[in-house]
């Protein structure tokens, strides 16, 4: 995983299981977007593998509905 701020290793590890154990936990009617701490994750699981991009809340932009 590539990490833009510095955590250390045990930080990285607590955060990857948390956010690992939230997707395990979801069924496939949910969508793939989780709010875990300051981070919104999205997810896409291809058969037994997981794709995951956390992305910050202060640098999300979300349009405005139309």
């Amino acid at each position: 995983p590539q990490y833009y701020e510095h955590l250390s290793l045990d930080e990285r590890r607590a955060l990857e299981g948390e956010i690992v154990r939230k997707c395990f936990a979801r069924t496939d009617q949910q969508c793939s977007f989780v709010e875990h701490r300051n981070y919104k994750v999205v997810y896409r699981r291809y058969a037994s593998l997981f794709f995951l991009v956390g992305v910050d809340n202060d640098e999300v932009r979300i349009p405005p509905a139309l």
